[in-house]
């Protein structure tokens, strides 16, 4: 982009600024213009969305009449109470179409609040459904249904409230809605209470809801005290205060305290009361029409103002516009002929080198301060060509002697070159036989760490081994004397067998001489003789069972003596490999002192290499950069001899340059 505009001139350039500039300022006054036309749309939209508001506020508002009517019908039916309900019914369906209109506005159509309207247009719709079942007198859901409704009405107020764009408007808008709900409220509690009063019957579900809406009446009144300013907020706190209200107050203390049947209790009459209810929700109506107006103005005055503003930004920026253009033609023409005169004084002194030339233009501008610049300029251009003319005679001189100088310095240079290249390539073999050594140490390095964590994970198994036969060995030892204790009870056993034995054999003997003096005895001693012959069997057979026994004992303790030597021979080589095993030991921590010494000598011989190496380097480095010294030194001869061999060139062709001006 620089180079575009170095092409082109101070007019061109002044003319493109003056474009840019006003092209900027237009699209800085369009932003601003669209942005005030953005705000009195807006103005605008907030206008229709006022009146949607109000067209929804007064479809609660007279849909909460004529259920108040229509409760006061269904309590007492009667012409007069027909007519004022179908007049009333009128009133509604008036403000239900107004409504209808208002929703086919483009301007609410394109904000898409359709949306939001369709559930009271659905509600509107069944209507004429209830008022049917009113007109036969069987409407039990005609006071939920005018409720829902106003309820709708309001809730979709509300959220038009939340497209408004101005915030003091939605907080004005916001005041008139609570009135409006203030103003429902006391609608509901008019139409339950007239039904009640109609009826005399004050059912219990009754009771509770005429409850609710005057504690919401109270909440709100409290509210609107502290948000409505003014006029408003005086004639709000009169209709609260005012006799009128105190009695309708009392009848709503009389219904709370009531119970069931309202017969012969002090209660004003249906028509009393709703008369007297209406005329404070009336007054009411009258705070909401004055808030709404408030409104009404208030958005009326941001819409003319929004458009003045917009009107009065259109005239100033073509009136800066005008100015702009007018005072950029004069400065433009101004420009253009004074740098034409300039232009052509300053061609004569280029074209025909006459540095005599006046070149001043007559003003107190830039332009006149340039041309003085100038003039000042030849002239010292002037002084400068007649110093060069004298410098180059000088120079020419000077030139012949350094030729010879730095011809002696180009010849010193080369040989300093070779013998930098010799000297380098040398150390750089002695560094690379030095990485070798270091490499080598290094490995050797790595071995010994590697042997040394070899060693210690043997000492670790060795010291493992020693304590298992250790251990082992304990275990031999008792298990040698538990089998010598089981030696010596078998011995006891033994010695039980051969007491057995001994009074086998004595019973034998005695048992057969009972048979033999039981033979002796004749008949008379057969009986004992059996007896003794059993005896004899008897002992016979113990000792056939204690012979059978002691020879498992002999058995047993062979075997027990066997596992004795065994243990004993085992005993000695755990002893055996304990002793192996420390030896093991003694090797490892000798191995490991051996690994270390190798270790500390391979770490020296690796950090002398590295030295070494680390010098070599530095050596290398030194003789690299002399080289590179040397070679800049031959580089830069050679360069200065090209420089003088210009110099003379250009002292020629400066002082055939000098003769082309005319400085006298």
């Amino acid at each position: 982009m620089f180079r575009l505009l170095k092409r082109l001139s101070i007019i061109q350039t002044s003319v493109i600024s003056l474009v840019v500039f006003a092209v900027s300022l237009l699209i800085l006054a369009s932003i601003g213009i669209h942005s005030s036309w953005s705000k009195l749309q807006h103005t605008k939209s907030d206008t229709q969305l006022l009146l949607l508001m109000d067209a929804l506020e007064k479809v609660a508002h007279n849909h909460a009449v004529e259920r108040g009517l229509t409760a006061g019908y269904l309590g007492a039916p009667s012409d007069e109470t027909k007519a004022r309900l179908t007049e009333q019914r009128k009133k509604a369906d008036q403000s239900a179409n107004s409504l209808r209109q208002m929703i086919q506005n483009e301007r609410i159509k394109e904000l898409g609040l359709n949306q939001h309207t369709a559930l009271v247009v659905q509600e509107l719709d069944e209507k004429n459904t209830i008022r049917n079942q009113v007109d036969t007198l069987n409407a039990a859901n005609a006071f939920n249904y005018y409720s829902a409704l106003n309820k709708k009405a309001l809730d979709t107020a509300q959220i038009v409230r939340n497209y408004i764009f101005d915030n003091a408007l939605q907080q004005s808008v916001g005041t008139a809605l609570n009135i409006a709900w203030f103003k429902e409220r006391a609608g509901q509690a008019r139409g339950k209470i007239n039904g009640v009063l109609a009826t005399q019957q004050l059912p219990s579900i009754a009771k509770n809801d005429i409850g609710l809406y005057i504690r919401e009446m109270g909440t709100l009144g409290q509210y609107l005290s502290n948000l409505l300013e003014g006029s408003l907020k005086s004639e709000f706190q009169n209709v609260l205060n005012s006799n009128q209200t105190k009695d309708i107050q009392s009848t709503h203390a009389k219904i709370l305290s009531a119970t069931g049947d309202l017969s012969g209790q002090d209660f004003p009459p249906a028509s009393e009361w709703f008369t007297a209810a209406t005329k404070q929700i009336g007054a009411i109506k009258s705070v909401l029409d004055k808030q709404w107006e408030f409104a009404h103005d208030k958005v009326h005055q941001s819409e003319s103002a929004a458009f003045n503003f917009l009107v009065f930004e259109i005239i100033l920026i073509i009136a800066v516009l005008l100015i702009l253009a007018a005072l950029n033609t004069y400065l433009i023409s101004s420009l253009n002929h004074k740098l034409c005169l300039l232009t052509k004084q300053l061609r004569k002194v280029s074209d025909e080198g006459d540095l005599t030339t006046d070149v001043r233009i007559d003003g107190a501008d830039e332009l006149g301060d340039i041309s003085k610049a100038i003039h000042e300029t030849i002239y010292a251009f002037k002084d400068l060509i007649v110093g060069m003319a004298t410098s180059i005679q000088a120079s020419s001189g000077l030139g012949e002697k350094l030729h010879g100088v730095t011809s002696k310095v180009v010849s010193d240079a080369e040989s300093t070159q070779q013998m930098a290249t010799s000297i380098a390539a040398s150390i750089e073999q002695m560094a690379a036989t030095s990485v070798e050594i270091a490499d080598s140490a290094s490995s050797t390095l790595k071995a010994c760490d590697e042997l040394n964590v070899q060693s210690e994970k043997t000492t670790e198994v060795n010291v493992q081994t020693t304590r298992a036969m250790q251990s082992l060995a304990s275990d031999m030892a008792s298990v040698e004397e538990k089998a010598g204790l089981m030696e010596e009870q078998v011995s006891s056993i033994t010695g039980i067998l051969e007491t057995i034995n001994s009074l086998a054999e004595q019973t034998n003997l005695l048992a057969l001489n009972a048979a033999i003096e039981a033979a002796r005895a004749g008949e008379a001693g057969r009986g004992f003789a059996v007896v003794a012959d059993e005896v004899r069997n008897l002992a016979k057979g113990s000792k056939e069972s204690s012979d059978r026994i002691s020879d498992l004992l002999d058995d047993l303790q062979a075997a027990s003596n066997e596992v004795v030597d065994a243990i004993k021979n085992n005993s000695v080589t755990v002893q055996e490999t304990v002793n192996r095993a420390n030896d093991a030991n003694q090797i490892s921590s000798h191995l490991k002192e051996q690994a270390k010494q190798v270790e500390e000598l391979s770490t020296l011989v690796s950090n002398s290499a590295g030295q070494q190496s680390s010098v070599s380097k530095q050596i290398a480095e030194d003789i690299n950069k002399v080289l590179i010294a040397a070679s800049d030194e031959l580089e830069a001869a050679k360069e200065m001899r090209g420089i003088f061999s210009s110099m003379n060139a250009n002292g020629a062709t400066l002082q055939r340059t000098i003769d082309n001006f005319k400085i006298q």
